[in-house]
Formats: C-alpha cells, sequence, structure tokens
C-alpha cells in the first residue's frame, strides 16, 4: 500500500471517528443487552441495537470502550508521527520545512490560534489543554502559544524566529496525517 492511500485511509478513520458518538454503553433490556450511544458527555443515551446475553463480557466491553480506545490510540499515533519528524529534522535526514513568505507573524498567529486543526496541534504536539468554555478557547491557544514561545504577546512574533519553526512544525505535523 502506498504513503498517499494510508494516508487517505488514516484520514478516513480519523473522520469516523470524529463523527461518530463519544458515549458508548451497554444496559440489559428484556433479557438482551442494549447498546446506546449519547452524541455528546451530556446528552442522554440512546439506543442503537440490541444484542444477545449469551455473548462474552468482554465483547460488551469491546464494543462500549472502542471509541475511547480508538481515541487514546489516534493521539498516540499522532504524538509518535510528530516525534518521528522531530528527530528526522534534527538528524537531518529530512529537511526542515520551507515556510510561507509572511510578513505580519502577528496576524498570521491570530489566524492560525482560530484554527481548529491548529490547536489541536497544540494539544497533541505542545501539551495545550482546551479549557471546557468554548469562548475562551481561542484566547488559551493564544496565551499557550507564547508561553511555547517564550515570548510576552503575539506582537513579539513580528521579529521572533521561534513562531517560523513553531508553523514549520505546524505544516509538516498537518501534512503528515495530523489527527
Amino acid at each position: 500500500m502506498n504513503k498517499t492511500r494510508r494516508a487517505r485511509e488514516f484520514a478516513a478513520i480519523k473522520d469516523r471517528h470524529e463523527a461518530a458518538s463519544p458515549s458508548w454503553n451497554f444496559e440489559p433490556v428484556a433479557g438482551r443487552m442494549e447498546l446506546q450511544s449519547a452524541r455528546s458527555a451530556k446528552s442522554e443515551l440512546m439506543p442503537l441495537c440490541l444484542f444477545e446475553t449469551d455473548h462474552n463480557a468482554a465483547d460488551f466491553n469491546m464494543l462500549a470502550c472502542a471509541h475511547g480506545d480508538i481515541a487514546f490510540l489516534l493521539d498516540l499515533l499522532n504524538q509518535t508521527f510528530g516525534e518521528v519528524r522531530r528527530l528526522q529534522i534534527a538528524l537531518g535526514a529530512v529537511d526542515a520545512p520551507v515556510v510561507d513568505k509572511v510578513k505580519d507573524y502577528t496576524t498570521h498567529a491570530s489566524i492560525a490560534c482560530n484554527s481548529a486543526s491548529f490547536r489541536k496541534f497544540l494539544t497533541h504536539i505542545h501539551g495545550f489543554q482546551p479549557p471546557e468554555d468554548v469562548k475562551a478557547i481561542k484566547t488559551a491557544a493564544a496565551e499557550h502559544l507564547c508561553a511555547t514561545l517564550e515570548i510576552d504577546t503575539r506582537k513579539d512574533l513580528n521579529a521572533h524566529h521561534r513562531w517560523l519553526k513553531l508553523n514549520g512544525e505546524f505544516k509538516v505535523w498537518e501534512r503528515d496525517g495530523a489527527l
């Protein structure tokens, strides 16, 4: 299987995982086991399908935990991909990515912090912990970006090479199968 086909299949797995309900559970119903799912942690569990109870309990547990297990494995793969790419660059096995010629890095960083993909990159590669409050996510991402780059404000980016390096890492991460 070639690299492009693997990348497409990996992207399809990520898309299916993101589209699927995150909460799963089994409940006994009329002598059977009912698989239930919820669109969010706050949503009510809804019936998905019924199973006969003569199945092994480990099989039910496997199905109920599948979404969380896949999330864990995708995150682990993403961290591994990022580390491999950083090591390849550090060892000179591959060239560091070429960064777009941007004149206003402050604006570019602001746009990046508004991007869900960039925030996901910060989370998986640079330890960003998004807040529960959706309205605070962009501000928190900008603050984490400044902390990661060891600068006081995004305005410092216009004369800062660390932004170029981090943005280059993001472009590689995104190109090579971002989660």
